[in-house]
């Protein structure tokens, strides 16, 4: 099992301007499915995904579905 840092999160929505393949590797990683997520990733990818300065910033209610 391997744990998931906030970045993986970030990355595998498209939210940090990143090349492409940054997304790729992300979204790969979450597909394996041998994954563990702690309370403090989810909470830290929240408050990242939905700040106000984002100018790409999820709705609270999507950022909730996606957790």
């Amino acid at each position: 099992m391997r744990f998931v840092d906030t970045n993986i999160l970030i990355y595998a929505i498209g939210l940090q301007p990143a090349p492409p393949e940054k997304k790729a590797i992300a979204r790969e990683i979450l597909a394996q499915g041998d994954i563990a997520l702690s309370a403090q990733v989810l909470q830290e990818f929240y408050v990242q995904a939905t700040h106000a300065r984002r100018s790409d910033a999820l709705s609270h209610d999507l950022a909730v579905r996606l957790i």
